[in-house]
């Protein structure tokens, strides 16, 4: 068929190589297979599928890619397609098949198991070749790393026997202080959610034992939950920080697991930092905001300013964000003088010139 056809949530998956380019997002907006990012709806909540180009797949496997993709955002929410871009991109698969899979990397985050399944129920319907994809992916496991549950491991850390064993302990008794709502007197620079980011830096600079610049490009939506038999958990994909690298344009192949505590201090952590963002909100008139639609954009450890944004209206605040953007990012030094600074709160100096 000549020219550009409207494609609703309604239409029957039957693309050809010569048919149209035009879709309609689920929330009504007309955006292009072909533009370098979609914008999606009428808040310019955007993604942005030339990531995909960077997977090694095919022209062919490329393209029906990119269309699944646009018939996804045809009838799921900008949450989903946003966590569906993430996972694929993130999980590396270099084929569009049953070979593919079988040669995904071990350690795979189940959300990028998840995202693979979702985008192979829509390429089955562009093309029956791949039912084989899709019998793989949904029969996939992903082999067992056992040293990925044990995060606190000094053998494969950046630390010393004695220096991991003098931190933690400092840092474990300084999180039960948090816990149980110690009464330290707090000067007028602090607050409850100050007191949490510091167990949280502290935690991810010795749990992870990464660059602080990996630590600073770290957004929300680069955590996802998983099920275990003790309770929720956390993967989270780490950004990659070398200097060929653009900012959040390179992830780490494997996903790394916060256990089951250190989750608890994550959502601990979450509730402060949504109080302050509901608090910036008020100030600023703004009501009825769902926070959870303005989280996964934003930081996990941004600069203190986030909080005190002068905006007239969600939109304003939501356009500022996406999936790589860089504004009120901490920069590495930002992260390693925290760290340095939160140290004297357990009584401690650390030494090691691979962290600090």
């Amino acid at each position: 068929m000549a020219g550009n056809k409207l494609v609703s949530s309604a239409s029957a998956f039957q693309l050809t190589e010569n048919q149209q380019s035009i879709f309609k997002s689920k929330a009504g907006v007309n955006f292009n297979i072909n533009d370098f990012k979609w914008v999606i709806d009428t808040n310019n909540h955007t993604l942005y599928p030339e990531r995909l180009k960077k997977l090694n797949l095919t022209e062919k496997e490329s393209y029906d890619l990119r269309t699944a993709f646009a018939h996804l955002a045809t009838k799921r929410p900008v949450g989903s397609l946003t966590k569906f871009l993430s996972g694929v991109f993130t999980s590396k698969i270099n084929s569009l098949t049953s070979s593919g899979v079988a040669k995904l990397r071990m350690g795979i985050s189940t959300s990028s198991i998840d995202s693979l399944k979702a985008i192979a129920q829509q390429l089955v319907l562009i093309d029956e070749e791949y039912h084989d994809f899709l019998d793989a992916i949904n029969k996939y496991k992903s082999p067992s790393i056992d040293h990925y549950s044990a995060v606190y491991d000094v053998e494969s850390g950046a630390l010393s026997e004695f220096e991991f064993s003098d931190l933690a302990e400092k840092i474990n008794a300084y999180s039960a202080k948090l816990h149980s709502g110690f009464n330290r007197k707090k000067t007028r620079f602090e607050s409850e959610y100050i007191l949490w980011e510091r167990l949280l830096v502290s935690r991810f600079m010795v749990v992870f034992a990464r660059r602080p610049s990996q630590l600073a490009q770290i957004k929300w939506c680069d955590l996802s939950p998983i099920y275990s038999e003790v309770g929720y958990e956390m993967e989270l994909t780490m950004p990659m920080a070398k200097q060929k690298d653009g900012f959040r344009e390179t992830f780490e192949s494997y996903p790394h697991k916060l256990l089951n505590e250190l989750t608890l201090e994550l959502f601990k952590y979450r509730d402060h930092y949504l109080k302050q963002l509901q608090n910036m909100f008020e100030v600023n008139n703004i009501n009825h905001i769902d926070l959870e639609e303005v989280l996964p954009n934003l930081p996990l450890f941004p600069n203190r300013k986030i909080f005190d944004c002068k905006i007239k209206s969600k939109e304003q605040f939501l356009n500022a964000f996406s999936i790589s953007s860089s504004g009120f990012h901490l920069k590495s030094i930002d992260i390693q003088n925290r760290f340095n600074a939160y140290s004297h709160d357990f009584d401690h100096r650390f030494s090691s010139a691979l962290i600090a």
